[in-house]
């Protein structure tokens, strides 16, 4: 039949019969692949729905942990203020908010951190010495204003990151750079930095760490102090030179007198008492503007400041000099207006006598000096002009300086104790005021004065 058959055969009780039986095996074959066909689609369908699952949850995790992945990348960018949004209470979400956590703690110490460091800069910027911060291969990373003066470097000139070589051309700063850098210890020397303007620059190389690192330099200009003391110097050696001339005329004078062959000579003694007088007011005079000078530039606070008008002082001033100019042929005009200020009377009448008195020095017979007074731009303007003999360039950058003389021989014989422009400079800063000087030689000079005229709460209190 070429069908495969299932067979089975039995006794019949009693009998010598058999009974056969036989059935198809394909409706037995079609009742087992029943089950195993219901099977895999069960199977099957548990493994779609498996996929689906997983699809989704694998979705469900994606989505928090890429959102992890790009505020990481925010922060890791700089902008600290980026977090994520966690849902539920599984572990992706406890992560979320460790990382919210660890992003607010990082933007505080940060913070922090930036405080610190602008507190730090504000520091350095305002020290009078120069901070340099040098790293180890000498690289730039830190410059103040102070630094930048005293090497005469622009403000718009880049520094960080560049080498200090290719900015300082001062091979002795270099040098100690190198020294320390090198691991050796702090390095220290005084150097002369040419400028301009030229400037003695104490340098102080320090390392910042063990072995080979990074150096802070420090830079303190010691121009000033060194002129200060050469000023001192040169004051008590003026002075002493000053002092010593009247006295040694003064000497020679009694010496004289005291002879018994010159005091019977009645045509020498009135000279040499004449020579006396006339020492001794020299005198006088230096030593009352040397006190002057000490004054104001000691004790200050102690100078009265009370409403006054310049304009009756300098017409008082003025005719007082006028029978000086007279002499000297030197013709004085006056031109004030009013001016009221608060200071104090007697420096500032100082101050008129002093530019007055050097205008009519320093200006050849035939010449003239126009003294004006006016209100300008809210302050008191003071010129003194003159058509006299001239300040060089060179001179005037120093004849505010004590015992400084443009023409030594001049002064002297007219009588000048080399203090009185010292005493103008410091009496007028004094008053809050500036003095200014413009010259041409053999054309004459202008000095002008300019005091803040007073408030009217200051003139009624």
């Amino acid at each position: 039949m070429d069908r495969d058959l299932l067979y089975a055969a039995a006794r019949v009780p009693g009998s010598d019969r058999v009974v056969r039986l036989a059935r198809d095996l394909s409706a037995v074959e079609a009742e087992l692949r029943q089950p195993q066909r219901t099977f895999w689609l069960v199977a099957l369908g548990l493994g779609a729905a498996g996929v689906i699952l997983a699809t989704l949850a694998a979705r469900g995790l994606a989505r928090p942990l890429r959102e992890l992945t790009e505020a990481a990348g925010r922060i890791e960018a700089g902008d600290l203020s980026a977090r994520v949004y966690p849902r539920g209470a599984d572990e992706v979400a406890v992560l979320g908010h460790a990382f919210n956590r660890m992003a607010e703690r990082l933007g505080e110490t940060l913070q922090r951190s930036e405080a610190q460091a602008a507190r730090l800069t504000a520091v350095l910027e305002g020290m009078n010495e120069g901070v340099v911060a040098v790293d180890a291969q000498e690289r730039i990373s830190f410059l103040n204003g102070a630094a930048r003066a005293i090497l005469g470097l622009e403000p718009e000139v880049e520094v960080r990151g560049r080498r200090v070589y290719e900015l300082v051309r001062e091979p002795r700063i270099l040098g100690l750079l190198q020294a320390a850098g090198s691991g050796r210890g702090t390095a220290e020397a005084e150097i002369a930095h040419d400028g301009p303007p030229r400037r003695l620059v104490q340098v102080h190389a320090a390392p910042v760490g063990e072995g080979p690192a990074g150096v802070i330099l420090v830079l303190r200009d010691m121009s000033r102090l060194r002129r200060l003391e050469q000023m001192r110097t040169d004051f008590v050696s003026n002075v002493s030179h000053e002092l010593r001339t009247p006295l040694a005329s003064i000497a020679a004078a009694v010496e004289n007198l005291d002879d018994d062959a010159t005091r019977a000579d009645a045509e020498d003694g009135p000279r040499f008492v004449q020579m006396i007088q006339r020492n001794l007011r020299r005198l006088e005079a230096l030593l009352d503007d040397i006190l002057a000078l000490s004054r104001l530039e000691s004790r200050p606070e102690t100078l009265p400041r009370e409403p006054c008008d310049l304009a009756p002082l300098v017409r008082t001033a003025t005719d007082e000099l006028a029978e000086r100019a007279r002499q000297a042929e030197v013709e004085l005009a006056v031109r004030t207006g009013p001016c009221r200020i608060m200071g104090d009377e007697s420096t500032l009448r100082r101050v008129v006598d002093n530019l007055v008195v050097n205008a009519i020095a320093y200006t050849p017979r035939g010449g003239r000096v126009d003294v004006v007074l006016e209100p300008r731009e809210g302050a008191a303007v003071l010129t003194v002009a003159d058509t006299g003999i001239g300040i060089s360039e060179e001179d005037r950058d120093r004849i505010f300086e004590r015992f400084y003389r443009v023409d030594k021989a001049r002064s002297r014989s007219a009588g000048g104790t080399g203090l009185g422009l010292a005493i103008v400079k410091h009496a007028v800063g004094l008053h809050g005021g500036t003095v200014e000087v413009e010259s041409r030689l053999a054309k004459g000079s202008t000095f002008t004065v300019r005091i803040p005229l007073a408030t009217e709460k200051e003139t009624t209190s």
